[in-house]
């Protein structure tokens, strides 16, 4: 009769034997590079995402929840994002490359401005779900995070102290961009 081997706790047998080592083991050099991969993506995406004055005031669990709402997109040069007078669905964030605001006076496209990494557009959708008020050219291969208007509100019903740091950002770069609209124009000219 064979000798029984002992049981201890950190016996291999208590988990389902040598099987179950197996499997283990085999996942394990799999999956765990793509997880470590994963986190690290997240933290760098966090960390660039934080100096956007929206997400600015998130925590790292806070933006957890948020990130999983995000939607990454790419644009190859010269490629439409949106259009004027589009249906708004929510802002993006310019991760790398160019993009190119511009909006028709009349009947001539005029240029508005040209966004690179870290800066923002379509803030205005996010609080009233808008139309369009320029058109969005992406002029090199670019890389955009969405932030969605129904996923923002739907954060505003489950996670509504989330939802508000993100709406007090919101509100104070529009209106940041509003004075700055005021002072380059004469006050009647705007009202």
């Amino acid at each position: 009769m064979p000798a029984e081997r002992p049981r201890d706790r950190h016996s291999s047998q208590r988990f389902g034997g040598d099987k179950f080592r197996f499997f283990f083991e085999c996942r394990s050099d799999r999956f765990a590079p793509m997880l470590f991969e994963k986190f690290r993506r997240s933290r760098d995406l966090y960390a660039r995402m934080r100096k956007t004055p929206v997400f600015q005031d998130l925590s790292l669990l806070e933006w957890r929840r948020v990130e999983c709402i995000l939607h990454e997109r790419e644009y190859g040069e010269g490629e439409l994002i949106f259009s004027e007078g589009d249906e708004g669905l929510g802002l993006y964030v310019v991760m790398s490359g160019r993009v190119q605001m511009a909006r028709k006076a009349g009947g001539v496209l005029k240029e508005l401005a040209q966004l690179t990494a870290g800066e923002t557009f379509g803030e205005l959708t996010l609080i009233d779900g808008g139309a369009r008020t320029a058109q969005a050219v992406a002029m090199e291969p670019t890389s955009l995070v969405g932030f969605f208007r129904p996923d923002l509100l739907d954060l505003l019903r489950t996670e509504p102290r989330i939802a508000s740091k993100v709406y007090v950002r919101l509100a104070e770069l529009v209106a940041c961009r509003l004075r700055r609209l005021l002072e380059d124009r004469n006050v009647e000219e705007v009202f």
